[in-house]
């Protein structure tokens, strides 16, 4: 499941707030790694990503994206260990003739 919510306070400036909840369809995961080709659950877990987009100009796009994932039942169980929250984080500037 995906929630959206999108701003663009400026022609130039858009933010994006993406709220995603991940379920496996089944517990048989043949083909993924290891410890996950079995699940225990069908929740693999939740992320939250903010995407900034600003054009700076006719030739310069910058993108920004920050990102924050959350594991789920499925995971906890399947590897050792306490699973922590992983982070993204990404800065992109395109130039375009």
């Amino acid at each position: 499941n995906r929630a959206t919510l999108s701003l663009k306070p400026r022609p130039t400036l858009e933010l994006v707030v993406d709220y995603f909840h991940h379920r496996a369809d089944n517990l048989n995961n043949v083909g993924g790694i290891g410890p996950l080709q079995t699940l225990a659950s069908r929740d693999i877990g939740q992320e939250i990503t903010l995407s900034v987009y600003h054009y700076i100009g006719r030739h310069l796009f910058l993108q920004g994206i920050a990102s924050v994932g959350m594991p789920g039942d499925a995971i906890d169980r399947a590897l050792p260990g306490d699973t922590d929250n992983w982070y993204t984080f990404q800065l992109a500037l395109y130039m375009f003739f």
